[in-house]
């Protein structure tokens, strides 16, 4: 049995300090690699998030607009229903346009 009096010494394990030291060293280095990637990611996933938000609220907007104006076209002016129907094809046109241009540039554009 003998003490292990240096730091340099081989522990029970068979490894060095300098061996334990680089280990431990390599660990960190992971770490700061794993948290950067995650933090990477979550930028990714909310930008993700709000790109969707900006849309569901550019449709929920068109809706709104559309159907008031679909709606003030119908008592004001008595439409017909053939008219009725090239507007709400208009409508479903525009919302279309509004979706592919935020999807495009990312953002909402209405």
């Amino acid at each position: 049995m003998f003490s292990s009096t240096r730091f340099d010494e081989i522990g029970e394990d068979g490894l060095t300090s300098t061996v334990l030291e680089k280990k431990i060293k390599s660990l960190f280095q992971d770490i700061k690699s794993w948290r950067a990637e995650r933090s990477q990611f979550e930028k990714t996933v909310l930008d993700q998030q709000k790109s969707y938000m900006l849309q569901v609220s550019c449709i929920m907007f068109s809706y709104v607009v559309l159907s008031i104006v679909l709606h003030q076209a119908e008592v004001k002016f008595s439409c017909r229903s053939g008219q009725m129907y090239s507007l709400l094809a208009l409508s479903i046109t525009v919302t279309i346009i509004c979706i592919l241009l935020s999807t495009v540039h990312g953002n909402t554009l209405c």
